[in-house]
């Protein structure tokens, strides 16, 4: 376990903020929890309290008064003088950047500044320091206690010695660190965007309602459907980094954000967070109805259903194109994903977003052949055939799975 980094600062109260305090006390470390907004500390010290409570009540080792005591907040950024600095800013380069350039004067010049976006480079991040080389990504998912997965990435200048210390530390967290190369959205994000996106355009043109579109993913074996997903995440967040994206890929009209989506983040229905989103949260139990679309708009093409029979046979999939839009492809041409070759990259089938994985390699096609009746071609991606053992002769129960 490293112990040269016993004090760890997170720069943003948000959720994914207080997720990283909460694990990084867990694992021992004392922690600074930083917001410039006094009210939204006061909101994140009580959620801390209750992750850690519930953390605590799974593990009978970990003791929840401790935890809680190597935890404190600050609106001055001046006490972020950590061994590592976590931000953990809305995604925003104009506020990580302010962000940043103060903060390089306040920490040690052997503090470690990491980066959780999840769609910005890193060396664009990092351009505004004197000292580039100790900038580098740690992106965490959300929920973080519960997915093992975190992308680490290095930016042109970062310090390769510093990916390894990171691994290590992810390692001793319990994680899956994979090692990803610096790029808009990395891995994740970059074929996440079109599971979200799709979906949201198939609503938009009246195809089919959203509680539809998650029946049918849910009824073909998916854990999480995208719908419910966006609440789960929030769809101001899910929408935010879907317009960093497209911001930072120089609007490729691949990633273009949804006008559906931004209504919703207009009218504040945020998801679960707030109780509402595409669907109302009544104890917790997600209920159709909270979102529905403008009076003038698209009328949805058929109600929800267990397994509806939303196509006829000669229409097909209305996206069967969709299955393409699916990124591995790209991914792998551009270099991004070639680090993944080994089993850690396994972690991706565990977490959530396995789904856009078993998407890429069958269920795409599968959907095409369920509703026209055509043979699938399993592992057609983007119009090129992927053999998957080039990846690792190990992936395939994950891709299957």
């Amino acid at each position: 376990m490293p112990q040269n980094i016993q004090t760890i600062g997170v720069a943003g109260a948000g959720v994914m903020g207080q997720d990283i305090a909460a694990l990084a006390a867990q694992y021992g470390r004392t922690v600074v929890l930083y917001d410039p907004v006094e009210s939204a500390l006061e909101g994140a010290a009580e959620r801390v309290s209750t992750l850690v409570l519930r953390a605590a009540e799974k593990d009978p080792t970990l003791v929840a008064a401790d935890i809680l005591a190597r935890i404190r907040t600050t609106d001055h950024l001046t006490e972020l003088r950590c061994d590592l600095v976590i931000e953990a800013a809305p995604e925003r380069l104009a506020v990580k950047h302010e962000l940043f350039h103060p903060l390089e004067a306040i920490v040690s010049p052997s503090a470690i500044l990491a980066t959780n976006t999840s769609t910005i480079p890193v060396t664009r991040i990092a351009g505004v320091l004197r000292r580039p080389e100790r900038c580098v990504g740690l992106h965490f998912f959300n929920p973080v206690a519960a997915m093992r997965l975190v992308e680490l990435i290095a930016g042109r200048r970062t310090d390769l010695a510093l990916i390894d210390q990171l691994e290590a530390l992810m390692q001793s967290w319990g994680k899956t660190p994979i090692r990803v190369a610096d790029s808009p959205g990395c891995v994740v994000n970059r074929v996440a965007r079109p599971y979200y996106l799709e979906a949201l355009r198939i609503a938009e043109e009246g195809l089919a309602d959203y509680t539809t579109i998650d029946a049918l993913l849910e009824a073909h074996g998916f854990r999480m459907c995208p719908f419910k997903l966006m609440d789960l995440i929030g769809i101001d967040t899910n929408h935010s980094v879907s317009q960093s994206l497209y911001d930072a890929t120089f609007q490729e009209p691949r990633f273009r954000p949804s006008r559906l989506q931004q209504q919703l983040v207009d009218a504040r229905l945020w998801g679960r967070k707030v109780g509402r989103g595409f669907y109302r949260y009544d104890d917790k139990a997600a209920q159709p109805g909270a979102y529905a679309p403008p009076r003038n708009g698209p009328k949805p093409a058929h109600s929800a259903a267990p397994f509806p029979p939303i196509f006829a046979p000669s229409i097909g999939w209305p996206r069967q194109h969709s299955l393409r839009r699916l990124h591995l492809h790209p991914c792998m041409e551009t270099g991004i994903i070639n680090a993944i070759r080994s089993r850690a990259a396994l972690v991706v089938g565990s977490i959530f977003f396995s789904l856009l994985l078993f998407i890429a390699s069958t269920a795409l096609s599968d959907f095409q052949s369920l509703f026209t009746g055509r043979d699938s071609t399993i592992g057609e991606v983007a119009g090129k055939e992927i053999d998957v053992v080039e990846l690792d002769q190990s992936f395939q129960p994950a891709l299957a799975g």
